[in-house]
């Protein structure tokens, strides 16, 4: 299973609600799979979450035209200390060093521009 940097943060606040029933059913399955000890590398492009999303086109994020997401994921794994591709990890593992590594601030800032941010903020899984 292939995870952006920035879906981390969006797997720690999802409550089934998505870009469409697709997509809310594709995010199920992937929480469920990563939840369950499930193995995942780290990638900068369309991921496993991604496949259901109606921005993805030509296996590429049309919402990514300024590679914003792009930096996001890869400074969320820089400061996770990760590797990008050929490296397995554990969910679990991961979250941990979510919780280590990045605060409320830390959060609002990375994810301020996202059109689910209101939503995920009233979550308050940063606090």
């Amino acid at each position: 299973m292939k995870i952006r940097g920035h879906h981390l943060f969006c797997l720690l606040h999802f409550e089934g609600k998505g870009y469409s029933q697709d997509f809310v059913e594709n995010m199920y399955k992937v929480k469920e799979a990563l939840e369950n000890r499930g193995k995942f590398s780290l990638v900068l492009y369309c991921d496993d979450i991604c496949k259901k999303c109606p921005y993805m086109e030509n296996n590429e994020c049309r919402k990514d035209v300024d590679n914003k997401l792009m930096y996001k994921d890869s400074e969320i794994v820089s400061r996770l200390g990760l590797s990008l591709e050929g490296e397995l990890y554990d969910f679990a593992y991961v979250k941990s060093l979510i919780f280590k590594n990045f605060n409320r601030k830390d959060f609002e800032d990375l994810c301020k521009d996202c059109s689910w941010f209101s939503l995920c903020s009233e979550k308050g899984v940063f606090g």
